[in-house]
């Protein structure tokens, strides 16, 4: 039994306070893999922006979900481009591609929960991607060139997942929502082109001959 204490005020915010204490009768020669845990409260952390997880006496929080779980895995320097996000209803995804690296790294979630072993979500990210580069385009680019060295990540949110159902609603859902995103970057881009600003040293800045502002006009 655990004796119930007083509430006492703690100074911060609402929320919840655990303390784990394994049972030696039921857990023995037992010891805690720290570095396992934090990576599960970041993930935590990054499904749900403006969370903060204290733990030992370290906090956890994000403000900007998987673009901040992209930002925190890649060197900055490395990127080819910004980190493409967005975030819809029950979905969001973040991605970008690496300089340096050829090979494909995604990180997939699926009700708050790491899915390490891909699912229907995780290739329907990946056929979404191919087919909004080709479509844009018009070419028929070999797949494995587009996903080259990319970098992403992927989170849905399904009310009782039975994913054999479910297979063709999910994949439309995040295709949908992968052409949007890219759509949006797309005219983004052009965007900052047209009004002065070049993407250098992982920012955008202004061109040495930035076009005329409607103030500077007048003046």
């Amino acid at each position: 039994m655990i004796d119930d204490t007083p509430i006492e005020s703690c100074g911060e915010g609402s929320g919840t306070e655990v303390d784990f204490i394994p049972d030696k009768k039921i857990f023995k020669n037992y010891k805690f893999r720290l570095e396992y845990v934090e990576r599960m409260v970041k993930n935590y952390v990054y499904l749900n922006p403006g969370l903060v997880i204290n733990l030992n006496g370290n906090k956890f929080s994000s403000k900007n979900g998987l673009k901040d779980l992209l930002e925190d895995q890649t060197n900055s320097e490395d990127l080819r481009y910004p980190i493409i996000h967005l975030v819809g209803n029950d979905i969001e995804v973040a991605l970008t591609h690496s300089k340096s690296q050829y090979s494909e790294q995604y990180y997939s979630f699926v009700n708050g929960q790491h899915t390490t072993q891909g699912g229907t979500h995780h290739s329907a990210f990946r056929e979404a991607i191919v087919k909004t580069v080709r479509d844009h385009f018009g070419k028929n680019y070999d797949a494995s060139d587009i996903r080259k060295s990319i970098i992403a990540a992927v989170s849905i949110k399904v009310m009782e997942p039975i994913f054999e159902s479910q297979t063709k609603t999910i994949r439309k859902w995040i295709k949908g929502i992968v052409k949007e995103a890219l759509i949006e970057w797309e005219q983004e881009v052009e965007y900052l082109g047209r009004t002065g600003y070049k993407w250098e040293n992982n920012q955008w800045v202004p061109t040495e001959t930035q076009p005329l502002r409607l103030d500077e006009i007048q003046e």
